[in-house]
């Protein structure tokens, strides 16, 4: 125990409790200013976010893609770079495996899925490489280009859903990913999946490596 407790950053401990508070102070001064209670608003994000087993596995299901991502941030901030879009590659992977998911038929779920999955990773990793070689070979500052990387990618997201992969005229949205390529849920009434343990065995891995 001992131990551990030396091993604590404090100083980085204190930054992180010192900007919740902070930003749960300027919340309240807003919310006061529009009318609200902001006691009462906080209650309700609490029970919505932490109150009931629907509720705790719909933040779960909303928290693995945000593990992700910021690891995706927390290599780049270790490495001196800024990579402020992650957003946009993770709407690039996810396009990625959507695609992969509806359009390789026949396959094993244990060929599937990893062929989604590496899809995905792909179309990721390229989608950053682009402010990558702007930054390295032009000079170009990746904290701009990464930011106008995610809108780009939002609306080539939405196109890609609406025209070339889209269903059918009547739903905007690409075919239904097959079931060799879905992670298995943890529950049949969530979206939760095994993603989720992938997400913090990556935690692992990176504070491991980083150490």
């Amino acid at each position: 125990m001992k131990r551990i407790l030396k091993d604590v950053n404090w100083q980085t401990l204190f930054s992180i409790l010192a900007s919740l508070v902070i930003a749960l102070v300027i919340g309240a001064i807003f919310m006061t200013a529009n009318g609200h209670n902001p006691l009462q608003v906080y209650m309700l994000m609490f029970q919505g976010g932490f109150v009931g087993t629907h509720n705790i596995l719909g933040t779960l299901q909303r928290a693995t893609p945000l593990i992700f991502t910021s690891l995706a941030v927390l290599i780049g901030f270790r490495t001196g770079t800024f990579n402020m879009g992650v957003e946009g590659q993770l709407l690039m992977g996810a396009v990625a495996a959507a695609w992969a998911g509806f359009t390789f038929t026949g396959l094993p779920i244990w060929i599937h899925l990893p062929l989604t999955i590496i899809t995905a990773m792909v179309a990721g990793a390229l989608y950053a490489l682009i402010p990558a070689v702007l930054k390295f070979r032009f000079g170009v500052n990746e904290i701009i280009t990464t930011i106008m990387g995610n809108s780009i990618a939002t609306l080539f997201a939405s196109y890609l859903a609406c025209y070339p992969l889209r269903e059918s005229a009547m739903a905007a949205r690409t075919p239904r990913v097959l079931i060799t390529a879905r992670l298995p849920r943890l529950v049949t009434y969530s979206q939760v999946n095994w993603g989720l343990f992938i997400a913090v065995f990556c935690s692992f891995l990176f504070w491991y490596i980083f150490k």
